[in-house]
């Protein structure tokens, strides 16, 4: 879980485009399910 919560980490502290927001959760359950 070091991975997403780096992720998370660099979502919390960089306003990135919302478009990467919307694209994080099936990036993630891509990851979970491969």
């Amino acid at each position: 879980m070091i991975f997403y919560n780096d992720v998370f980490f660099i979502f919390k502290n960089y306003n990135l485009d919302k478009s990467l927001l919307y694209m994080l959760p099936s990036f993630i359950e891509e990851e979970l399910y491969s």
